[in-house]
């Protein structure tokens, strides 16, 4: 099982796509923080000026990025900005490199019959899930520390109130935010397996970050409230969708306590979710014909 796991992880580090993705990855995080950067200084600044002005605790403000109110005044702790506030939604782009990244390193697993030649020759095909899974934990941590060195850097220069505060919240933030991308990995992978080409992983690492996504869950969560008669959220129940969802800025206000629960659900979800496609993963490559 180890040959087969270091055999694969040198098959990523030679491919070109495991580089161009994840610089593309942070290419776009900073592009997007560079377009958005004025907008920014400006609430920051305009919050600033209200804060000097004795702005009180029912005044509201708003935090760029975030579609929510947050009724906190401005000089509370999680009102600044911080390595999470403001770079939080460009960091969750690397789900998206990630699908594509997956898509075609497993889709090139069946290219040119190379896994025909390599099947053949390994005891148990299962190995190979077990491999998958080593490369999606390396690769995750490699886009999700890149993208938010470069994500962070860029922030600390533009933005012009940045300050390096609520860093034991952004360290929580983050790995939630790995655990997350683990998970989504493996789902991709899974998928890719299941139909033996990368088109149905790329297909849905595209539409997850479209209005249409959204469109579905709604439908299903109004659905599911009529039946059941209470609230319900799909996207609370599988990693891809949570994913979206997971923003440090919805916690404003609730300090570590809250970046801890968001953690915990994280967790969970993505510790289910590895349990299920790694099994089923296993499985689809031990039972179907190459």
């Amino acid at each position: 099982m180890l040959n087969v796991i270091r055999m694969e992880i040198y098959r990523m580090f030679h491919s070109v796509s495991f580089y161009t993705t994840i610089l593309l990855c942070a290419a776009m995080a900073g592009v997007l923080l560079l377009s958005q950067s004025n907008s920014i200084n400006k609430y920051y600044d305009g919050a600033s000026s209200q804060e000097t002005a004795g702005m009180t605790v029912k005044d509201k403000v708003y935090v760029a990025g975030n579609d929510d109110e947050a009724g906190i005044a401005a000089g509370d702790a999680v009102n600044i900005a911080s390595p999470g506030n403001v770079c939080d939604s460009y960091i969750t782009s690397a789900h998206l490199f990630e699908g594509i990244f997956m898509a075609l390193f497993v889709g090139s697993f069946y290219a040119g019959g190379y896994c025909k030649n390599v099947l053949g020759k390994v005891r148990r095909k299962g190995y190979f899930q077990a491999a998958r899974l080593a490369c999606v934990t390396i690769y995750a941590a490699m886009i999700l520390a890149f993208t938010t060195v470069v994500t962070v850097a860029l922030a600390a220069l533009l933005i012009h109130a940045f300050t390096f505060a609520n860093m034991g919240e952004f360290a929580l933030f983050l790995l939630g935010e790995y655990l997350l991308l683990v998970a989504c990995g493996t789902m991709f992978c899974f998928f890719t397996d299941l139909f033996r080409s990368k088109i149905p992983s790329l297909v849905y690492a595209v539409l997850l970050g479209t209005t249409l996504v959204l469109l579905i869950e709604t439908v299903i969560n109004n659905t599911a409230e009529k039946l059941l008669h209470k609230e319900f959220f799909i996207q609370h129940y599988l990693p891809s969708l949570y994913a979206s969802d997971y923003r440090y800025g919805s916690l404003l206000g609730g300090g570590v306590e809250d970046v801890s629960k968001m953690l915990i659900h994280a967790a969970v979800l993505s510790i289910c979710a590895l349990v299920v496609y790694n099994g089923l993963g296993a499985l689809a490559l031990t039972k179907k014909d190459v």
